[in-house]
């Protein structure tokens, strides 16, 4: 919400600032959840079995060929 928006609706200018930190907070906190999370699934990922996986394809094309 912008300042004029918190005046029209009767808050004053401290309560502006508090609302105003409360909203970046909840934002910076919901950021940081889903970084976490993309950190997470990037730690889950098997790089040796794709790795894998991606010779025996190779492999299985090569004796086809």
């Amino acid at each position: 919400m912008t300042k004029m928006q918190h005046s029209a609706q009767g808050f004053s200018g401290t309560q502006t600032m508090q609302a105003d930190c409360v909203a970046l907070a909840r934002q910076a906190r919901a950021h940081a959840t889903a970084f976490r999370s993309s950190v997470q699934a990037f730690d889950n990922i098997n790089i040796s079995g794709i790795f894998g996986e991606l010779r025996a394809m190779r492999q299985a094309v090569t004796y086809t060929s």
